[in-house]
């Protein structure tokens, strides 16, 4: 059990060397969020990560974003132009557009800085969401690499007119043109040589499946995909991955809505090498969009019921804790993008799992949640 004196990226970051010592045996460390808009969870993750790397331990930072939209922020890490706020309202996902993200991405940035090239930090997306950047960029690689062979030339072709499809809208969910296009993406990438190209048409074959294909596999789709995508982006590469995601990617559960989640196959193919850290959180207040249709906005929640993880934790300071320090309680609170108070009331089980905290290796005891900050467009 490790008190923590603040959440704050700038605090001292010398009391986590018990931790430290437990990620120098590590390859990859998967930080969860209790929601994803909770600004201390935010703040938390970035002063672990700043501990990870000035302990020298850390070399990639993987984000549940877009692999091409995650480029942005790589980019940036590692000398490019823009901005911090551009590469992370880039990403095209309300809940990276704020300010604590912002600051690890300029941190990220300052502290790269001070590295040769080949010994930065790297930042990959490893989700299928968001791929519209992918679509002309991989259109020009393929466009550059026409292949001799007709039956090869064939297959470009027809994948380029599929990602015309694709970017205009055109493809509908399920028919057998998404299905093609799919198909011919993994086919492709299994003929080019370069690292980008090859993960371009993965992540677009994996995207088409996940959001074209059956909707009764998306949740599935998607953990599995996010897995396999960390996977090859971090092969061959050395040293520690900070994993950042929500609690319930992160965790390992064979049953997360009927399917496994990111964690159960990473522990699956990391085996002790995996650590997962969840967090969780007192009462409070936290940003999410609403379940009918409604904005982001901030939403405000009491403790937890008799019955929650969170209610046997209430009352402690922040700390990290191990889990079996955590109680006899399975249920905990499931909070991902979107929030609804009274469906809370009335539908309890929206806003629930009844998991054992053993999903989890180590726990983050927030006691308060306040919301994330978001950057305005007049900021920048």
């Amino acid at each position: 059990m490790l008190n923590l004196s603040t959440f704050s990226p700038q605090g001292d970051v010398t009391e986590f060397a018990p931790l430290l010592e437990i990620c120098s045996n590590l390859t990859i460390l998967g930080l969860g969020e209790p929601t994803h808009g909770t600004r201390e969870a935010f703040q938390l993750k970035h002063r672990m990560i700043r501990a990870l790397a000035e302990g020298g331990l850390l070399r990639t930072v993987a984000f549940e974003c877009g692999l091409a939209n995650g480029r942005m922020i790589d980019e940036y890490i590692r000398g490019g132009t823009s901005t911090a706020e551009d590469a992370v309202i880039g990403q095209d996902y309300w809940c990276w557009s704020t300010t604590e993200i912002a600051a690890l991405v300029e941190w990220l940035r300052l502290f790269n800085s001070r590295l040769p090239a080949d010994e930065r930090i790297a930042f990959y997306g490893i989700d299928v969401q968001r791929c519209e950047p992918a679509i002309p960029e991989l259109s020009r690689l393929l466009e550059q690499s026409q292949p001799t062979m007709p039956a090869k030339l064939a297959l470009h072709q027809r994948i380029s007119a599929g990602l015309t499809s694709l970017r205009d809208g055109e493809l509908e969910a399920g028919s057998a043109a998404a299905r093609l296009l799919a198909e011919d993406l993994f086919e492709v990438a299994g003929q080019l040589p370069d690292f980008w190209p090859r993960m371009l048409c993965l992540n677009l074959s994996r995207h088409i499946d996940c959001y074209l294909g059956s909707p009764e596999m998306f949740l599935a789709r998607r953990d599995e995909y996010m897995a396999a995508t960390l996977r090859e982006v971090t092969s061959g590469r050395p040293g520690l991955t900070a994993l950042w995601a929500h609690n319930e990617h992160v965790a390992s559960n064979p049953d997360y809505f009927g399917s496994p989640s990111m964690g159960y196959w990473l522990r699956r193919d990391y085996g002790a090498s995996y650590m997962s850290l969840g967090m969780l959180f007192g009462s409070g207040s936290f940003r999410a969009r609403g379940i009918r249709g409604a904005p982001v906005q901030i939403h405000e929640v009491p403790t937890a019921p008799s019955g929650f993880v969170e209610d046997e934790l209430n009352g402690r300071p922040a700390q990290l804790l191990d889990v079996s320090s955590c109680g006899a309680n399975r249920l905990r609170r499931y909070v991902g993008d979107r929030y609804d108070a009274a469906a809370a009331v009335q539908m309890p089980e929206l806003f629930s799992l009844d998991r054992p905290p053993s999903d989890f290796d180590l726990l983050a005891w927030i006691p308060e949640s306040t919301p994330a900050r978001p950057i305005l467009r007049g900021d920048r």
